[in-house]
């Protein structure tokens, strides 16, 4: 994986949390 599809997908992550106040599930993975 690239970096930049990996700094992408963090940038997805942190939207969907700020939109919808999920971090617990976010950071539930390994």
């Amino acid at each position: 994986m690239s970096k930049s599809v990996i700094t992408i997908t963090v940038k997805l992550f942190a939207a969907y949390q700020e939109a919808y106040g999920v971090s617990e599930l976010i950071w539930d993975f390994p």
